[in-house]
């Protein structure tokens, strides 16, 4: 299989260095920005609505969060707005906090990932908080990295 001895050298290093690559999480933690998270997930903007004054924990300023679902982290509702929640069809589910600096669009027409436009569903992401949920971890972790992206295009 080796020509030489030199060839088996560097083939078994450069096997060694991708073992211990593969062993250890790379920038272990880069990803710690992606959190797990209690949320209280909304089924429409009209079960929002019956939420009274908790309903601005779902605005993101004048407008409706980015992404295509109604998330925010249980831990900022008391449990009479939590109860009121649940009688409107609301519900409280694991999912993932993160950091998002920078706005992305949802476009369910792409076939992948792309400068800003990102093909995953259940998340959604507000602006002024510069804050967003999703409900599985690889939709948390794509939206992020698209956010963190963007936003250092942004700084360029």
């Amino acid at each position: 299989m080796y020509s030489d001895p030199i060839d088996r050298y560097f083939s078994e290093t450069i096997l060694d260095v991708v073992d211990s690559v593969i062993e250890t999480p790379i920038n272990s933690s880069f990803f710690e920005l992606v959190r797990g998270a209690r949320l209280l997930k909304m089924p429409s903007l009209d079960s929002i609505k019956k939420l009274g004054d908790a309903a601005y924990y779902f605005q993101d300023g004048d407008n409706n969060p980015d992404g295509d679902m109604w998330l925010a982290p249980v831990r900022i509702f008391n449990s009479s707005e939590i109860a009121t929640a649940l009688a409107a069809g609301g519900e409280i589910v694991d999912g993932y906090e993160f950091d998002y600096p920078r706005s992305v669009v949802r476009d369910a027409d792409v076939s992948c990932d792309i400068a800003g436009q990102i093909k995953y569903h259940e998340w959604c992401a507000y602006n002024v908080a510069k804050v967003g949920f999703a409900l599985r971890r690889e939709v948390a972790e794509a939206i992020w990295s698209a956010s963190i992206a963007l936003a250092s295009e942004d700084q360029d």
